[in-house]
C-alpha cells in the first residue's frame, strides 16, 4: 500500500472535484498506482511475452501487437 498516494495540493475536504474523488476510489481498489492506471503496466507485460514469443525470422516487420483484453484484465 505504500505506492498508492496522492498529492491533494490545497483541496480542502468536502470541496473536492469528481476527478479528484475517482482518483481516490481507483487508489483505494488497487486500479491506479503511481499517478497511471495499473491497466497500461499489465497491457504492456502482456504485450512483452507476446512479443518474446514471436520468431523474428517469421514475423513480418510490420507486424502489429494487440495483447488480447481478456489476458490484460484477468492477470
Amino acid at each position: 500500500m505504500a505506492d498508492r498516494e496522492m498529492n491533494l495540493d490545497g483541496e480542502e475536504a468536502g470541496k473536492w472535484k469528481e476527478e479528484t474523488r475517482r482518483a481516490l476510489a481507483e487508489i483505494a481498489l488497487g486500479v491506479r498506482e503511481r499517478g497511471h492506471l495499473v491497466y497500461w503496466d499489465t497491457y504492456r507485460d502482456v504485450g512483452y511475452e507476446i512479443y518474446e514469443s514471436l520468431d523474428p525470422e517469421t514475423t513480418p516487420p510490420d507486424y502489429e501487437i494487440i495483447p488480447p483484453e481478456p489476458r490484460v484484465v484477468g492477470m
